[in-house]
């Protein structure tokens, strides 16, 4: 049997799902969320709202009784005193509808997962910067013994002229 239901494909459709004031709630979260990582990416992902900086950032959706937020567990674990008062695991939290939604303390959660996907993106680029040096060191070495085997000399984009002599 086929489901009629069909998936939300942008977080707007995902919201208007929900009755109007669960959509306020979700509508704010979700401003809070693009106030504090204004160049995140929005999409709908795992069928949920969430944002993207390089990689994941945040997650957040509408339940029965409660909003979902789902920033990682490293964000869980650094604002565990904080979010000591709300139910949830390892990577998330359960905000009760029949509670102030704490739109500071998604907003200061979502600025600590910025920096965190940030500091991990230049990583990445140092970490691709090495592996590219290092296949530039093989291709220059791997230059260098067929000179040698050779007996040529080469130039090298940098404008030094290398000669090889190879004496026997």
């Amino acid at each position: 049997m086929k489901s009629t239901v069909t998936k939300p494909e942008t977080i707007d459709e995902y919201i208007s799902t929900f009755p109007e004031d669960v959509q306020r709630i979700l509508e704010k979260v979700r401003q809070t969320i693009r106030k504090a990582a204004p160049e995140a990416e929005e999409l709908i992902s795992y069928q949920i709202p969430a944002f993207k900086l390089h990689s994941n950032l945040v997650y957040f959706g509408g339940w029965k009784n409660h909003i979902g937020f789902y920033p990682v567990s490293s964000a869980i674990r650094a604002f565990k005193k904080e979010l000591s008062v709300y139910e949830g695991n390892k990577g998330s939290v359960k905000f009760p509808l029949n509670k102030p939604m704490p739109y500071g303390l998604i907003s200061e959660i979502v600025k600590f997962r910025v920096k965190e996907n940030l500091k991990l993106a230049e990583l990445k680029l140092k970490e691709k910067a090495a592996r590219k040096s290092d296949s530039c060191k093989s291709l220059f070495i791997e230059l260098l013994i067929n000179t040698i085997e050779s007996k040529e000399s080469f130039q090298l984009d940098t404008g030094y002229l290398i000669t090889i002599t190879v004496i026997q």
